[in-house]
């Protein structure tokens, strides 16, 4: 890949298959799936739909919450809306809430829940102009060959003064520094592995005014196993112990201090796992 997808730099080898851009540290695959390897890939992603756990749930109804202020047509987009939990926190606050998801799993599901959900990629669906009073993309934008193309589209279907919320993988983590290309978000259906310059970057390019953007959260499990070389766990295995770990630190005062700490150090050093946007249009 001769430009990077996040800034318009030049991307430099890094791994077999891997190069980063030398202008803003954003990692690219040297490879794009076409249309029907994407539509294959995915179409089973959420035939499992674990459950929530009540932490999860709560931090869907707090995003959802504080995006009420943005609230004027009462409309909301989700794209890549999985199997619509974040739709039903959006709807229980009182919004419309709609979806657009590639998986024929997930569009099941969908229905089955009675949520609002068009099939298909964004930029081809042909929504009306200004639409949407906010538009939400939660771990979505690392997996798609062209994030500058669903940003624009992002910014098209927003009204004035609307808001995007998205989450992606932070490159710079400190998890990837440490652990290399066996952190496990170096996936092979991560397109795209945004720093927190790259994003802003790519953000500023599809016109939208960034308010904040933040890193956060660690998996001091997933570092420990990754520096003592162990096998990678089963999804469902890793996500249990996350949950335990995330319960034990919100059920007791000093861990949640000692988290809120850490926090504010990774956000402080762009250093989270996780990158956290907010962009006016």
């Amino acid at each position: 890949m001769s430009v990077c997808p996040a800034c318009g730099g030049s991307p430099r080898p890094w791994r077999p298959g891997i190069e980063v851009c030398a202008r803003c540290g954003s990692a690219v695959r040297g490879w794009v799936p076409d249309a029907r390897e994407r539509q294959t890939h995915y179409s089973g992603y959420h035939e499992e739909a674990p459950g929530l756990s009540p932490l999860t749930r709560d931090r869907l109804a707090a995003w959802a919450e504080a995006l009420l202020p943005h609230r004027r047509l009462g409309r909301l987009l989700e794209v890549g809306c999985g199997v619509g939990h974040f739709l039903e926190a959006a709807r229980a606050v009182g919004f419309d809430a709609w979806g657009t998801e590639v998986s024929s799993s997930g569009l099941q599901k969908l229905r089955e829940r009675g949520l609002h959900a068009l099939p298909g990629e964004l930029p081809d669906l042909g929504l009306p102009v200004a639409h949407f009073d906010a538009v939400v993309l939660f771990e979505v934008i690392e997996h798609l060959p062209d994030p500058s193309r669903y940003l624009s589209e992002c910014h098209r279907v927003l009204r004035e003064g609307g808001v995007l919320l998205l989450t992606t993988p932070n490159f710079d983590s400190l998890s990837r520094r440490l652990l290399g290309e066996r952190w496990r978000v170096v996936d092979p259906e991560h397109l795209v592995l945004f720093t927190s310059r790259g994003l802003r970057v790519a953000l500023e390019r599809a016109h939208f005014r960034v308010r904040d953007l933040s890193s956060r959260n660690l998996d001091p499990t997933e570092v420990l196993r990754g520096l003592r070389r162990e096998p990678p766990r089963p999804t469902a295995e890793r996500q249990a112990e996350i949950d335990a770990c995330r319960s034990a630190l919100a059920g007791r005062p000093g861990l949640r201090t000692v988290k809120a700490a850490a926090n504010a150090v990774l956000r402080w050093l762009s250093a989270g796992d996780t990158l956290e946007a907010w962009a006016g249009r």
